[in-house]
């Protein structure tokens, strides 16, 4: 799983000088970024004055990139200005801390400091086509490959290509603009929902002709994407939420990353299976199904499902029923009625693969039924509007239907709708 450390940006000052002369001394540091090898005895100082001076005439703006009090690394935006108002995203990090998220945290940082402080229009940032890991970092923080070409600096020959990529403000702030009704409980909504059971996967795993690549879009906290990762060689599972994804469960094969359901980063025809679990109802479903179908390989298929409320038996599931649809029922965003339709009215324009019914199953305390409730957004909404806990009202009632056993069988029915590209079969 790639968990990004606890990072932090301060201007770079002749104080960084030492810690910088030592890591871009590795030759390593060299060979992907337009630093010079060797590195001269005084190149740190005599960097840092120049950018120094450079963000004084607010030119550029070159940052440390600290983990704690360590310096890892250093980013910044270069050739700041122009019509419309643009710069160029560099960034490098120290040997010693490759594979940590520490670029990809830094990264975002400063696209986040480029559009809110600084009010740029668009950045622009490049990489060697040699250089995946950095590719990796970019599409991370949501830059979009623009094309492939050379590099101005001296340093790279004809023979050095670059993937060049663009992030406009309007792309950046279309991704953090979306119906986050789960930030604010994030780790609450990781520890209390329920899972999905083990044959869904198996299911959906074996719709596509390859198992090279899945998409899990509106991850969550990872429940899906874990269970993929039993079948796939690799999932990518992206969610708007920075909050949800700190809680995501790890996994070895999963990767994930903070993007929308409708502009996922992937490169075209690079994805064999695309999932939404319990999620779709929160996208624009326009958007959504056209980034799917451009991601989607030949042979590839698309998977989506939802849960509606917990079933245990007919007095227990009154007190649920009157809490979802009579106390908090004007509390319930205005999607959620795709979940009541059971997403048999929710539009899937893909060549439809009937899939037999699925439920899920669990042991759960009483307690643990009110914890899970109150994740639900309707409950969210509910105290936030009100000031009182919507649980409070149905406490007692729950418990009298619950009866003396200290733990009941809770069932979810899933309802999975699951389809191809028209006219695309599955390779045999």
């Amino acid at each position: 799983m790639s968990v990004e450390p606890p990072v932090r940006l301060e201007p770079l000052q002749l104080l960084h000088a030492p810690a910088v002369q030592a890591l871009v001394s590795d030759p390593a540091i060299a060979a992907t970024s337009n630093i010079p090898a060797p590195y001269p005895p005084d190149g740190a100082a005599a960097f840092i004055r120049d950018v120094l001076a450079k963000r004084a005439a607010g030119t550029d703006f070159a940052f440390a990139v600290l983990a704690g009090e360590t310096l890892a690394g250093a980013c910044g935006l270069h050739a700041v200005g122009g019509r419309p108002r643009s710069a160029e995203l560099g960034y490098w990090i120290g040997r010693p801390y490759w594979g940590r998220g520490y670029a990809t945290a830094a990264a975002r940082l400063a696209v986040a400091f480029a559009f809110r402080e600084l009010e740029l229009d668009e950045l622009r940032s490049s990489c060697l086509v040699r250089n995946p890991a950095s590719r990796t970092v970019l599409e991370r923080a949501g830059f979009r490959q623009t094309g492939v070409g050379g590099n101005p600096d001296p340093k790279w020959g004809p023979e050095d290509r670059f993937v060049l990529f663009c992030l406009t403000r309007a792309d950046w702030e279309a991704a953090r603009a979306f119906p986050d009704h789960f930030s604010g409980h994030a780790a609450d909504y990781a520890a209390h929902r329920p899972g999905y059971p083990p044959e869904l996967f198996a299911r959906v795993a074996a719709l596509p002709g390859t198992r090279r690549l899945a998409w899990d879009a509106g991850t969550g906290s990872g429940q899906a994407a874990v269970g993929l990762a039993a079948h796939f060689e690799r999932v990518i599972a992206t969610d708007a939420s920075p909050e949800q994804l700190a809680h995501a469960a790890p996994h070895p094969r999963v990767e994930y990353r903070v993007a929308r359901a409708e502009g996922g980063g992937l490169a075209d025809g690079s994805v064999d299976l695309v999932t939404a679990a319990q999620a779709l109802h929160w996208f624009r479903f326009d958007d959504f199904y056209a980034e799917a179908r451009r991601v989607l390989a030949p042979g590839g298929a698309i998977a989506v499902w939802t849960y509606n409320l917990a079933r245990v038996d007919p007095a227990v599931d009154r007190v649920i029923d009157r809490l979802a649809y009579e106390l908090v029922v004007e509390h319930w965003p205005p999607e959620r009625r795709w979940v009541d339709d059971e997403y048999q009215t929710i539009p899937f324009p893909f060549a439809e693969i009937v899939m037999a019914p699925l439920a899920q199953e669990e042991r759960w305390d009483r307690e643990r039924l009110l914890r899970y409730m109150a994740t639900w957004s309707a409950c969210q909404r509910y105290r936030k509007a009100t000031g009182r806990d919507p649980l409070d009202l149905i406490r007692d009632d729950l418990a009298a239907a619950w009866g003396p056993e200290p733990v009941r069988t809770l069932r979810w029915p899933v309802f999975l709708r699951a389809g191809r590209l028209p006219g695309i079969q599955r390779d045999s």
